[in-house]
């Protein structure tokens, strides 16, 4: 194996002492000299510059992307979660509670407006039984009485109802 190693670097020695001819030299020189200069500069500052547009284009694509993903999320965002945050924007619901507190006091006020002439009778039939010592045995002052109260009342279920009816049932007997 010494022989072959020895022989390449013996040819290696014998190829570095190999030069061009002095014409050679003179003519590659003058073709060098006289080709218009690669702009290998001018070619990275462009390469660069390419880089630098796909770099800014792509990052204002991400952008964009972001910013639309996130006002789609508000926006689904704001439909989805806006009882519980943001009520002023789901209208609707609004307009449903607002009839349904209507509707809620319009009832009360019904029942404020039976409790009154209820009231109203019943004292106007305890002021008769504690006016006149005789007039409160009288059975047909209280049928009269019972009869009123009972054509007042829009259900018999009520409470007080029932109660004043009791009472009127006691009397009676």
């Amino acid at each position: 194996m010494r022989p072959i190693s020895s022989s390449i670097i013996s040819q290696l020695r014998h190829l570095t002492a190999l030069a061009p001819s002095q014409d050679f030299s003179a003519r590659s020189r003058r073709l060098i000299l006289a080709s218009p200069r690669a702009t290998e500069p001018d070619a990275a500052l462009g390469s660069m510059r390419t880089h630098r547009t796909v770099v800014i284009i792509v990052r204002t694509a991400l952008f964009a992307a972001g910013t639309a993903v996130v006002v789609a999320g508000l926006l689904y965002g704001s439909q989805y979660f806006s009882p519980l945050f943001l009520p002023g924007l789901n209208q609707e619901k609004i307009v449903a509670e607002a009839d349904m507190i209507n509707g809620t006091i319009t009832i009360q006020l019904s029942q404020l407006n039976y409790f009154d002439t209820a009231s109203q009778a019943s004292a106007h039939a305890l002021n008769q039984v504690a006016a006149s010592p005789l007039n409160h045995l009288n059975t047909t002052a209280i049928s009269n009485d019972t009869e009123q109260i009972q054509t007042m009342s829009p259900t018999d279920t009520d409470a007080t109802s029932q109660q004043i009816q009791d009472i009127l049932q006691t009397l009676q007997k």
